[in-house]
């Protein structure tokens, strides 16, 4: 299992367009969704929702995966690029976003956020095992028990929503009165950070750092936009990086698997497990 921090910046990743003008044409789509569709064991609602046309999609469609399927998840492993064995398993078990036709799944897929990959993965391992995640050999940081134990992937983990999708861009305040404008990651900012098993996670952090801000602005109002400076990430002080990645993280919508909050039966105290989303599908 990879600690909350080391997986905060990979949580969230991608280039920063013209955010005002993004926001207002995310607003403009932004109706009011009708009553939630009934319940189905293949429904996901997403955390975030994809803008496609004039329209905001709030709901995708899984698959059990197959024997098929499990060939190439395995394949996958062997590349020991957990990105890789992330995308492939979406890949092989999302089937349909919203209403849209599903040969389109594909192409929407990398246009989503982080945050509603994750949403649609553990709709995938609902479909493919049922809704019990089984933990064994847990040991309890408090008292120290070992037991195994199981949570509801519905219940258990709790699903942090963007409530409007204007949110997807904000500003974040940087040393010195500087501040940076920024917005959410999506599928193809992730695979930039993670094509490369063997990068460092300063290196990922650049990467996603680089598409994920679109301009910053010094106290004085000098601003710099970092699509015309490749290095841009790299130039910026270690503080400001890392405010930037921790504002992302802590904005970035989608099941908080790194964080499952429960009381421990044996002591009665609140503990906070993390699990791997990966890790799920290869126990």
């Amino acid at each position: 299992m990879a600690d909350e921090k080391s997986t905060q910046p990979l949580s969230a990743t991608d280039p920063m367009a013209a955010a005002a003008g993004a926001a207002a044409a995310f607003d403009a789509a932004a109706a009011d969704f009708p009553d939630p569709v009934p319940e189905r064991p293949d429904l996901v609602n997403l955390p975030a929702g994809l803008k496609i046309g004039d329209k905001i999609v709030k709901t995708a469609f899984v698959r059990e995966l197959n024997g098929l399927a499990e060939e190439q998840i395995f394949r996958a492993v062997l590349s020991r690029n957990p990105y890789h064995i992330r995308a492939t398993i979406i890949g092989c078990g999302a089937r349909q976003i919203g209403d849209e036709p599903e040969a389109e799944t594909p192409r929407l897929l990398k246009q989503m956020l982080i945050g509603d990959l994750d949403a649609i993965m553990l709709g995938i391992y609902r479909m493919t095992y049922g809704g019990e995640v089984k933990v064994p050999g847990w040991t309890c940081p408090v008292c120290g028990d070992t037991e195994d134990i199981g949570l509801d992937v519905d219940e258990d983990i709790e699903v942090r929503k963007l409530a409007d999708p204007s949110d997807r861009f904000f500003r974040v305040p940087l040393r010195k009165g500087g501040e940076a404008m920024v917005r959410l990651p999506d599928a193809e900012d992730q695979a930039a950070a993670g094509d490369d098993a063997e990068r460092t996670m300063p290196e990922r952090n650049s990467i996603i750092l680089q598409r994920c801000i679109s301009e910053v602005t010094d106290a004085a109002g000098n601003s710099k936009l970092f699509v015309a400076f490749p290095n841009a990430a790299r130039d910026m002080g270690i503080k400001d990086r890392e405010a930037v990645l921790q504002a992302i993280y802590e904005r970035s919508p989608g099941p908080q698997y790194t964080a499952i909050k429960f009381t421990h039966n044996s002591c009665g105290k609140e503990v906070t497990l993390a699990l791997d989303l990966a890790d799920l599908f290869l126990g």
